[in-house]
């Protein structure tokens, strides 16, 4: 057990010093669990007279505080009663009575100072977490640039070069043989719609848009991109500033996008889609409404639904809020909030 002070009439005594369990009185009660009194501390064999606070002690009388399970908390170390020759029976009872209001109160600053711990190591514990996250966006970034670079440079290239021999061969043998044209037209189709895949999912891995043509370009073509592939409408409304919006929220906002209407075209079973993008100097704000099925409300906030976790997780990492709620009749409305200056 250790301690820290002395109260000395009223006044703190800094002296620090820790007793096993056996040594010196309080040692002595912290093994036995019961009170120890000396009306004669300078011959008592128990007291360790070499403690600078144990000089001029007279008499002395220490009981144990025990918590709930039997357990020592601390003690009471009273000495010198004034105007007497040592401690009383009464004197030990009246300690003994107050111990448990004192054990009450030392457990519950314990399970507060621990609580706080736990609350300190938890918020510790998240911030690492959410560190570890932005890093690991960050070179998922990357890998998406190297990815759609490698997609873009060589494999576009060779598609397109392969294109290029294919019409050169197809023009040869469609007057030998028009059977065999059509079919090598046909390869050459295919083959158009490769080159398009391919330069759109380069796209989608890197929007190198957002550099060159800013926020508001690359969500009405992500948009439309949307509509061509899936067949759900989808109407955009930009209202933002012609002042450039910074890499980070608009690459955070179009992966948002990105992700939210992945969400729709599996899980909404909508016809139509409302995307709006409006920007002040302080925020930008993304908003997607669909008239789907509408989420419920143990969808929007259950575990698993990582889709949803790895949004909120983008806006709030920019400091920003993700809102997403069911409307009866009328489907979900995903809300993000991003500001702007302090990215």
């Amino acid at each position: 057990m250790t301690v820290r002070k002395y109260f000395r009439q009223g006044r703190a005594s800094p002296f620090e010093y820790t007793w096993p369990a056996g040594r010196g009185i309080p040692g002595w009660v912290l093994q036995h669990k019961v009170p120890y009194g000396t009306s004669d501390a300078a011959h008592d064999p128990v007291m360790q007279h070499d403690l600078p606070i144990n000089v001029d002690v007279r008499s002395i009388i220490c009981t144990p505080i025990l918590s709930s399970f039997g357990e020592v908390l601390g003690y009471f170390d009273i000495r010198n009663k004034q105007d007497a020759e040592g401690f009383t029976v009464a004197d030990q009872d009246m300690l003994m009575a107050l111990a448990p209001a004192a054990s009450i109160a030392i457990q519950n600053a314990l399970a507060y100072q621990q609580r706080l711990s736990a609350e300190t190591e938890l918020q510790e514990s998240y911030e690492r977490l959410r560190a570890l996250a932005a890093n690991l966006e960050v070179v998922r970034e990357e890998e998406r640039t190297q990815i759609a670079r490698e997609l873009h440079d060589q494999l576009g290239q060779a598609l397109t070069a392969m294109k290029f021999d294919l019409a050169w061969l197809t023009n040869r043998i469609v007057d030998k043989d028009e059977a065999l044209g059509q079919r090598a037209k046909a390869v050459t189709t295919q083959m158009d719609t490769m080159i398009k895949t391919v330069r759109r999912i380069a796209t989608e891995l890197r929007p190198g848009m957002l550099d060159d043509l800013g926020l508001a370009a690359s969500i009405e073509w992500l948009a439309h991109d949307f509509e061509k592939r899936t067949g759900i409408i989808c109407l955009t409304t930009v209202t933002v500033p012609d002042v450039p919006l910074p890499r980070a929220p608009s690459l955070t906002l179009f992966r948002i996008l990105q992700e939210a209407l992945t969400n729709v075209a599996r899980h909404a079973n909508a016809q139509l889609i409302e995307v709006r993008l409006d920007a002040t100097p302080e925020t930008v704000t993304l908003q997607v409404h669909d008239d789907g099925r509408g989420i419920q409300a143990g969808e929007a906030a259950g575990l698993h639904s990582l889709g949803l976790l790895g949004m909120r997780e983008r806006a709030q990492r920019l400091g920003g809020t993700f809102d997403i709620r069911g409307v009866p009749g009328d489907g979900t409305i995903v809300t993000v909030i991003i500001p702007v200056k302090s990215n």
